[in-house]
């Protein structure tokens, strides 16, 4: 499959739906994060190209919307898997307390 050919996915559930099985998007004021199991990102080999921007907290990596995600809705989309997410907006959200990702250099 030629790069032009990929055509990345990422979709929302309606407002009153939930997707079962879906990835988390948070939101607040500000700024956004999907959340996503840090084994998924090795397997998809991301782990060393997520930037500082996203955060960390025990296996879950909030990749954050600008950068870190687009990288990871293309790899999915390079393997056939397209990226359905749950929208949460928090005012308040506990993301940002978060220790940050290290794992790009």
């Amino acid at each position: 499959m030629t790069q032009a050919a990929i055509k990345p996915v990422f979709a929302q559930a309606m407002t009153t739906d939930v997707i079962s099985g879906a990835y988390t998007f948070i939101e607040d004021p500000g700024h956004g994060w999907l959340k996503v199991d840090y084994r998924e990102i090795a397997k998809l080999g991301l782990y060393g190209k997520i930037s500082g921007y996203s955060y960390i907290d025990g296996t879950d990596i909030y990749l954050e919307e600008d950068c870190d995600l687009a990288l990871f809705i293309e790899a999915k989309a390079a393997i056939g898997e397209p990226v359905f997410y749950n929208r949460v907006y928090q005012e308040y959200t506990q993301v940002r307390n978060m220790a940050r990702f290290g794992g790009a250099a």
